[in-house]
């Protein structure tokens, strides 16, 4: 089955959880010191996923995707 823990784009972080890096980061706002009020910095973050997720896109043999 073509999920994201066989992906070529998968990278694993631990305990069956990994980064997506198919495309760029996202870039979301990011609370030093975690309240709601204005973001005091950006930051780019992958996604994250489950090895047992999949997605539209996966690729296993290098081949590039459109």
């Amino acid at each position: 089955m073509k999920t994201c823990g066989n992906c070529k784009f998968w990278q694993p972080i631990r305990n069956g959880n990994g980064e997506c890096r198919r495309r760029t980061p996202t870039i979301q706002p990011s609370n030093r010191d975690g309240s709601d009020s204005i973001p005091a910095d950006l930051e780019g973050y992958w996604p994250r996923t489950d090895q047992e997720a999949w997605c539209g896109e996966h690729s296993t043999n290098g081949a590039p995707n459109p």
